[in-house]
């Protein structure tokens, strides 16, 4: 009998759609041969959302006429598996909808990539494909998880953060001092390029900040690189078991990577291909004490962020050192096309993704994280009594 698995994708966050386009992707490669898949789909407002429809992408061209109540649903804990059920069922129909052994998390940014939707999942204990909710929460928040890798020694870019409520006059005496202008300003908890500016001098401070605000109340400010390698590589397994996938270089149409050049690049084609649509080049064109040196810091800021299922780690290269830049929980297009050769594709990535979920799963339930033992059992009694 196949496994059931529930994708999870969707939710209320600026990267919502990015969502939908990595989850129908991923859906299409799930093994059914080995597996059942039912698609769920969290909406803006945060209600769930079951329905075979939405394995087709076109389905989601109007996100208004993707819900309705009969295809709301809310998840149940049952006996080893998650049960999915009708959230305005009646006596008249089965109210179950379907069980589900697997939960399989296809979601980016804020509210959902952040370890929120990892820590509801867990609550259900079954095996999980995606971020723990230590390294989604780290991952998501740019400003701590420089800080992390900058305590583990590795190397990044020259980098500053900051709250909204920071008087600009101190923020821009203090890039004057450790940056200097240019710089760029990212939202500290967004992806996908959103709405990050470059800042190309203290005249234009003011208004790049309200830009980078209006996403976040936490900005990271980092000096800015002309004439630099963009190299990606993506990771997983488990602290256990690490791999690597090949390496890329990254072709970029504007100074930044943009949100046009990771989405919008592949629209005029059959299908919108996310991440996928990018011009690279695979292997990276980089000599061998580089790769090195890239795939050791991959590997150690994977443990030390204690990362799940698969990320992709963003890096520069410039003047032949290799600078950290950013780590992604869960990638657009789960950085399929880092691992595609001719022997391996993407249905073998999903495949591996999913077993090793299971496989930790069942070696984390061999620790003790219950006792027996009842505390408020012992009020009023004495010691030795």
């Amino acid at each position: 009998m196949r496994q059931k698995i529930g994708v999870i994708f969707g939710g209320k966050s600026v990267e919502h759609e990015i969502s939908i386009i990595t989850a129908t992707q991923a859906m299409e490669n799930i093994d059914r041969n080995l597996y059942d898949v039912l698609p769920i789909y969290i909406s803006k407002d945060n209600k769930l959302y079951a329905d075979y429809s939405y394995l087709n992408i076109d389905v989601f061209q109007d996100l208004n006429k993707v819900t309705n109540p009969v295809n709301e649903v809310y998840l149940e804990k049952g006996n080893n598996n998650v049960i999915v059920k009708r959230a305005k069922g009646n006596v008249f129909r089965k109210n179950i909808v379907s069980e589900i052994d697997i939960l399989f998390l296809i979601v980016h940014g804020t509210n959902v990539e952040d370890g929120t939707l990892s820590g509801f999942a867990n609550m259900f204990d079954v095996p999980v494909v995606g971020p723990s909710v230590v390294s989604g929460a780290i991952g998501q928040d740019k400003a701590i998880m420089k800080d992390i890798l900058k305590a583990n020694g590795i190397q990044q870019t020259k980098y500053l953060w900051f709250y909204d409520n920071q008087d600009e006059a101190y923020i821009n005496d203090m890039i004057k001092k450790h940056l200097g202008y240019p710089v760029i300003i990212k939202p500290a908890t967004l992806g996908s390029s959103i709405g990050i500016t470059i800042c190309n001098n203290e005249a234009e401070l003011s208004t790049k900040l309200a830009e980078s605000f209006a996403f976040d109340q936490k900005v990271v400010v980092e000096e800015f690189l002309t004439d630099f390698q963009e190299l990606n590589i993506s990771v997983r397994g488990t602290y256990k078991d690490i791999h690597l996938s090949l390496i890329e270089e990254v072709s970029k149409n504007d100074e930044i990577l943009s949100y046009e050049d990771k989405y919008l690049s592949g629209s005029k084609k059959t299908k919108v291909q996310g991440m996928a649509s990018l011009a690279r080049q695979i292997p990276a064109n980089i000599d061998e004490a580089i790769k090195n040196q890239l795939e050791t810091a991959s590997e150690k800021a994977y443990l030390c962020l204690n990362a799940q299922g698969v990320i992709r780690i963003d890096f520069i290269l410039k003047d032949n050192q290799v600078y950290l830049n950013e780590v992604n929980n869960i990638p657009g297009s789960l950085a399929y096309y880092l691992w595609e050769t001719p022997e391996y594709k993407y249905k073998d990535l999903i495949n591996d993704l999913i077993q090793t979920a299971i496989k930790a799963f069942f070696d984390k339930k061999q620790k003790t994280y219950s006792i027996d033992t009842n505390v408020l059992s012992m009020r009023g009694k004495k010691n030795g009594k």
